[in-house]
């Protein structure tokens, strides 16, 4: 079932070209009944979902459903609704407080990739939507 209007959503970005690039997911929680993951398919986040575009021979954008069916069935659970959104922006800040506009949104959780690749994302994200950004940390590959 499609959630209501007024179902608080939680928007995980995830940034396939970088190896911490969907650190972000591990900071859903029980809370989580409804999830947004979303993918850019321009600049620095989608040259991965390019060089498999290329290797598959079918266009980006079809790359970029592909991965997010992957990411989506990875965080399933029973109770949990996850939509996927695609965005062919060049600026992240922009894309993500758009996902704010028509809907309630929990939070918005981004790997720490995206903020080391674009350092005043969280500056231009708070100017243009009224909702909590989560950084994920860099997860500790020895722990």
């Amino acid at each position: 079932p499609i959630p209501a209007v007024s179902t608080p959503v939680t928007v995980v970005l995830v940034y396939p070209s970088s190896s911490d690039g969907e650190d972000a997911l591990a900071l859903l929680d029980y809370r989580d009944d409804h999830v947004s993951v979303f993918v850019l398919l321009s600049g620095r986040n989608s040259s991965a979902l390019r060089d498999f575009a290329r290797a598959e021979e079918i266009d980006v954008a079809t790359a970029g459903w592909i991965y997010l069916e992957q990411v989506a069935r990875r965080i399933a659970r029973p109770s949990r609704n996850v939509e996927l959104l695609v965005a062919t922006g060049p600026d992240t800040a922009y894309e993500l407080a758009a996902t704010t506009y028509d809907r309630p949104v929990r939070e918005i959780l981004v790997p720490s990739s995206v903020v080391r690749a674009d350092p005043t994302l969280p500056a231009r994200f708070e100017r243009w939507a009224d909702t909590t950004l989560i950084v994920a940390e860099l997860l500790d590959a020895s722990a």
